[in-house]
């Protein structure tokens, strides 16, 4: 299903958004409600920007593997809006691939004490680390590389964490990242993480009707400039507002309020996503020496036709690497997990530079406290999963979007009893 056309053109409205993705619906939803009149510029033909689904043949595809963190910013966005996500915590029952071995992924204690892939003084490191992690004091790594806290363990448990870390940041390599960043999301992803039944279009469109209901205005096209209270939309159209949001890329931002220094490094991978008429071999793998996930998404979520397999696979991309080359080798590990595939193949995606999110926060550009406020020039306003102090990915959009449309509200009120 697509997502859902709000409204037709506004001329003059209180706050106008550009960019119909998850940020910018959380915003203009949480505004609209507030009482304010709201425009939404989006010039694709639908909503959602990356976190849309592509439906071919009743199978959802995401863009890319996609979970929902268990009482993440996101999630608790949601409900405040009167959503809940459907879908189901995945069973991380899976397999862990090394450079010579396949073995059992040491997610869960038994696991963990069982597995052959750790010496016994690693197995043992391992296990207190991951236990420990919730509580523990992360001040004192604020600032410092994550590599300085992996190097205070056994090289087995070392790579095991950075292959946790990686799952859970999207971030290859880790080594540069603000340790007490990278733990606090590890220690986020040990609450768990849910699939969504029919994808995150789902989600979407739960959202675009919040906001048809609130009375969220749709503007289709382009906006190439904020100027003189308005945004210049090209064919001669402008629309008016008190206040701007832009929930949009840092480049775009950039562009539109004639800015520099919003944008950063960021975060990409090669990601191949294929629809099976048959579902078999193992539900998830992750790769230990080589930047590999692979699952099959639909075990747990509604995303096709009982019977077959929707498979996500991904190879996380190093600053600068370029993606296209590694579809051959996302083909093998999907041969591996699943034997004469091509036999099977409903349907497939590729997406060979998959921008996960605009911004890596390594030690150098400052964690998650250098990125970008939420007002980055007196009276223009951004969002996304690149600005704010708070959360990674989708937390990190809808604490943003939540964030900005309080501040706007707040300037909003205070100009009206001027």
């Amino acid at each position: 299903m697509q997502s859902r056309e709000i409204s037709t053109d506004a001329a003059h409205v209180d706050v106008a958004i550009v960019g119909g993705g998850l940020a910018g619906l959380v915003a203009a939803a949480n505004l609209a409600r507030a009482g304010h009149r709201v425009a939404l510029i989006e010039r694709g033909a639908a909503l959602g920007g990356r976190a849309a689904s592509e439906r071919r043949h009743d199978v959802h595809l995401d863009r890319g593997p996609r979970a929902l963190y268990v009482r993440g910013s996101a999630e608790r966005g949601l409900k405040r809006l009167g959503i809940e996500p459907a879908g189901e915590r995945p069973d991380l029952a899976g397999r862990m691939w090394t450079a010579h071995a396949d073995h059992p992924l040491p997610a869960t204690p038994w696991r963990l004490l069982t597995s052959p892939a750790l010496p016994g003084r690693a197995r043992w490191q391992l296990m207190r680390t991951l236990m420990a992690l919730p509580r523990l004091d992360l001040d004192p790594w604020r600032g410092r590389p994550l590599g300085d806290w992996l190097a205070g363990h056994a090289p087995e448990a070392a790579a095991a964490l950075a292959m946790f870390i990686r799952l859970s940041t999207y971030c290859h390599p880790v080594d540069d990242l603000d340790a007490a960043d990278a733990l606090a999301q590890l220690a986020a992803a040990g609450r768990g993480v849910r699939y969504l039944h029919g994808g995150w279009q789902s989600m979407v469109d739960a959202l675009a009707a919040v906001a048809e209901g609130a009375g969220v205005h749709r503007v289709q096209g382009r906006a190439l400039r904020w100027r003189d209270g308005g945004f210049d939309l090209g064919d001669d159209r402008r629309i008016t507002a008190q206040v701007p949001l832009v929930a949009a890329g840092p480049r775009v931002a950039e562009a539109i309020y004639g800015v520099d220094g919003l944008a950063g490094e960021p975060v990409r991978a090669a990601c191949l996503t294929v629809a099976l008429d048959r579902d078999r071999g193992p539900r998830f793998v992750l790769g230990r020496d080589v930047p590999l996930y692979a699952a099959v998404a639909s075990r747990t979520a509604r995303l096709g036709p009982p019977g077959g397999a929707v498979v996500h696979l991904m190879r996380n991309l190093a600053p600068g690497e370029r993606g296209h080359g590694h579809r051959p080798a996302l083909e093998a590990a999907l041969e591996r997990m699943h034997p004469g595939w091509r036999t099977a193949l409903h349907t497939a995606r590729w997406m060979p530079e998959m921008t996960i999110t605009h911004r890596r926060p390594t030690v150098a550009s400052g964690g998650l406290g250098g990125r970008p406020p939420i007002e980055p020039r007196p009276g223009c306003f951004v969002a996304g999963d690149w600005v704010g102090s708070r959360g990674w990915l989708a937390d990190a959009a809808v604490a943003s979007a939540e964030a900005a449309a309080r501040a706007i509200d707040e300037r909003l009120a205070a100009r009206a009893a001027a």
